[in-house]
């Protein structure tokens, strides 16, 4: 079980890497939609659409894989922590994908009038990125927390400590500048994949 946990936290890390592009584009374009609405009539563009629902679907996925693979840590180990980043990976990359789907359904089409359904939209995305940075801080004190079960503990306090920041801008910025901690969190989860490969159950 450990070590196909570990198997399973390296594949949720490659996913987050992809998670991370994606998001960044959902990032960037969610950008373009905000001054598209404060300027023009808007309708919801394809690629905002295609592009939240592929982020918080590939969210889910690599945030369990990822929290997985913290268990195997854990599981060879790792004291505590381990249980905790699964824990948290699981509930917060679950419940901020929900709110990120929801801000997207609510997101107006087509009227200026519709600038409080904006404002409940822009809401529900900040609570979710809340929620993920919450998430990410306490994903990344996991990391740092397991680094003697691994033999790249220093690989492994980067990757906590660079989700711990990009965690920390999730809340500190607006929703549209999340592609700051998009990059962060993607080296990330490129260097948990390291992490779990190469630790021994």
């Amino acid at each position: 079980m450990g070590r196909g946990a570990l198997l399973t936290g390296m594949a949720g890390g490659i996913i987050g890497t992809i998670a991370s592009v994606v998001g960044i584009i959902w990032s960037i374009s969610s950008m373009v939609a905000a001054v598209e609405f404060h300027f023009f009539f808007f309708t919801l563009s394809p690629l905002l659409i295609f592009s939240t629902i592929l982020f918080v679907a590939l969210l889910i996925v690599s945030c369990i894989l990822t929290g997985v693979g913290f268990y195997g840590m854990y599981t060879v180990g790792g004291g505590g922590m381990g249980v905790v980043g699964l824990i948290f990976g699981i509930i917060g990359g679950i419940i901020a994908a929900i709110l990120i789907l929801i801000g997207l359904i609510t997101y107006p089409s087509g009227t200026i009038i519709a600038d409080s359904y904006y404002s409940w939209s822009i809401l529900w995305n900040w609570i979710g990125f809340i929620i993920l940075g919450i998430s990410f801080i306490i994903m990344g004190s996991a990391s740092i927390a397991v680094r003697e079960c691994t033999p790249h503990s220093g690989t492994a306090v980067a990757a906590g400590v660079l989700s711990i920041i990009g965690g920390s801008t999730f809340i500190i910025y607006m929703i549209f500048f999340a592609w700051i901690g998009l990059i962060l969190i993607f080296v990330a989860f490129l260097l948990w994949a390291i992490v779990f490969y190469t630790t021994e159950a």
